[in-house]
């Protein structure tokens, strides 16, 4: 569905159809405070309620600024509650962010701010997450320091 609204001189279109948009974040930490420089994503959205809050017509530019905003928070904060070694193993590709995946049930989250500007965040995917070669260096170091310290302690205890 497409909406069309007018205001004296000037209208706007609103596509209420998913739409999607690329976002890119740069230098997020990690939960274990390493800096993944760039992380690719993309959020799908649609603009709800034309009818209901003919507002959303005259600020076009600001509920594409709320959503993404909104996006971007998220992907901070999951970034934030992983580790590199997680990103390692590649378990993002398949997670849509729009659920918490932290505890034993999948909470699905609130977009508050998207929603008070009438746009449901549909899905939130992260579509690349480049493992600098420095960062994989780090952590095969962190792997053989964490292999010679369970020797160390199983010869220490024979």
């Amino acid at each position: 569905m497409i909406g069309l609204l007018g205001f004296g001189q000037s209208s706007h279109v609103l596509n209420t159809r998913v739409q999607v948009q690329d976002l890119e974040s740069e230098n997020l930490l990690t939960r274990d405070n390493v800096i993944l420089p760039k992380v690719d994503s993309k959020v799908f959205y649609r603009v709800e309620n034309i009818e209901e809050n003919p507002k959303l017509a005259v600020s076009v530019p600001d509920f594409r600024e709320i959503t993404f905003g909104s996006a971007l928070g998220r992907i901070v904060d999951y970034v934030g509650n992983h580790t590199l070694e997680e990103f390692l193993v590649g378990d993002w590709k398949s997670s849509n962010l729009i659920y918490d995946d932290r505890g034993k049930t999948r909470k699905k989250i609130k977009f508050e701010q998207a929603e008070k500007a009438g746009v449901t965040i549909e899905k939130l995917l992260l579509t690349e997450v480049p493992i600098i070669e420095e960062l994989r260096v780090i952590l095969a170091g962190k792997a053989i320091g964490e292999s010679e310290k369970a020797r160390a302690i199983a010869n220490a205890q024979a």
